[in-house]
């Protein structure tokens, strides 16, 4: 199996965050003789284990290194790689801060369906609407998302791309998902239950992890621990109910 994983970083003097090292061991835990792991990477860390550091520009084609280059900033850019990852050579992205507490592969592996991936709720003006989370998905097998791919270009190449919007290119990759791919797979949102991000540092220095971890193997259904960002942009009635809904998970996994 494919597995990808990626961090990229503006600043040339700083390594990766402490907990992306633990994340990072979690996925090394499961991994099988046959996998082929990549850190896509666009410049070395340190921290990182060297071995499955790899440079962006070695792996990508021109074309979409140009179209990379048009992103306008960070976020983009990465929405703009997983996608072109998993389409390119299939298999399976994970956002670099998912902890896992099991093996993944049953879960991903599944040759029937074209793509599997992951639920996600939004909250706006008490409506609930669920699209395909992007922080982690599986091709399982290359050009599934041509369709995609050729929509981001055209919204990168148009006057209508905007650098700084933040769920620009996310928006046209989720909805493709469910306009293009219907043969897909879709697990639940908990299935990587949701910790607000601002915990993180707090989990790994609290004698409680290896008691909480233990508790979320005990669930089959849970495959491990995604973070939730703080998304300002997606308003506040929304924000606030991704934050109250965090943060009752975190009370329960950690009292």
């Amino acid at each position: 199996m494919n597995i990808f994983n990626m961090w990229f970083s503006k600043d040339e003097n700083t390594d990766v965050p402490e907990e992306l090292v633990y994340t990072t061991y979690s996925l090394m835990n499961f991994l099988r003789k046959d996998d082929h792991y990549v850190i896509v990477v666009n410049r070395y860390f340190e921290k990182l284990p060297i071995t499955y550091q790899v440079l962006y520009t070695d792996i990508m084609d021109e074309v979409d290194i140009n179209y990379l280059d048009k992103c306008g900033s960070l976020n983009h850019k990465s929405d703009y790689m997983r996608t072109y990852l998993v389409n390119k050579y299939g298999g399976v992205y994970f956002d670099i801060d998912t902890f896992h507490v099991r093996d993944f592969h049953n879960y991903f592996d599944k040759p029937e369906y074209d793509f599997v991936g992951l639920y996600e709720s939004d909250v706006v003006k008490k409506h609930e609407y669920k699209f395909i989370n992007v922080g982690i998905m599986s091709a399982t097998k290359p050009g599934v998302l041509n369709t995609i791919i050729t929509d981001l270009r055209n919204l990168l190449d148009s006057n209508k791309y905007v650098p700084s919007r933040f769920v620009q290119l996310y928006k046209v990759i989720s909805k493709g998902f469910d306009k293009y791919i219907p043969n897909k797979f879709i697990y639940p949102q908990l299935a990587y239950y949701a910790i607000n991000w601002k915990v993180q540092k707090w989990m790994w220095n609290t004698g409680k992890f290896t008691d909480s971890i233990n508790k979320l193997k005990s669930d089959e259904g849970i495959l491990g621990i995604g973070y939730l960002k703080d998304l300002n942009n997606w308003g506040e009635v929304q924000k606030n109910n991704r934050l109250e809904f965090s943060k009752s998970l975190t009370r329960e996994l950690f009292s």
